[in-house]
């Protein structure tokens, strides 16, 4: 109605007839926590690039450094589990479990030659798109040698790029 306010409603009190004001009511809204990848600590896996992801998860989560050391075992499997088992009484933080998880599963060199193996023979296959192929060989080569130039990385793209792409890239150079 034109010149009318807007009033919060006015509720009677059981003790008195006076009317009570009740404040609106705060909307509330529920995220659903999400839950990382298990760590099982096979050769596969890179300890780090977990760690980041159970990071991120944890901070979406709002989990802090001590929900951290008390939630990570129901993350961990095989190998990584029985680690954690035997090492759970020197873990005084989370910073001093990342710590031991990184000195004992660690392999970053091991990663990082695997990348440069799979860079020398890596091209895009049939029916894989040209965003797939670019943003897989760009990981490998971060993995190969996060320092590497941007013309090294343009060379392992070209290298292994589909025929009919390549030419379509090269007419336009």
């Amino acid at each position: 109605m034109p010149g009318s306010k807007e009033t919060v409603p006015k509720l009677l009190d059981d003790t008195s007839s006076v009317p009570v004001s009740v404040p609106p009511l705060p909307i509330l809204t529920y995220q659903l926590p999400r839950n990382p990848c298990i760590f099982s600590g096979d050769d596969q896996q890179d300890d780090n690039k977990w760690l980041k992801d159970f990071q991120r998860i944890a901070t979406y989560n709002y989990l802090d450094d001590q929900m951290c050391l008390a939630t990570v075992i129901f993350y961990l499997a095989g190998t990584a589990r029985q680690w954690f088992d035997n090492n759970e009484d020197t873990f005084t933080n989370f910073t001093t479990f990342k710590n031991s998880l990184n000195n004992a599963f660690c392999r970053t060199e091991n990663l990082r030659r695997q990348a440069e193996r799979m860079l020398l023979t890596r091209t895009q296959q049939i029916g894989e798109t040209s965003e797939s192929y670019i943003q897989d060989v760009l990981s490998l080569c971060r993995k190969a040698n996060p320092f590497m130039s941007e013309d090294e990385k343009v060379a392992h793209l070209m290298k292994g790029i589909a025929e009919d792409l390549y030419q379509t890239v090269s007419s336009g150079l």
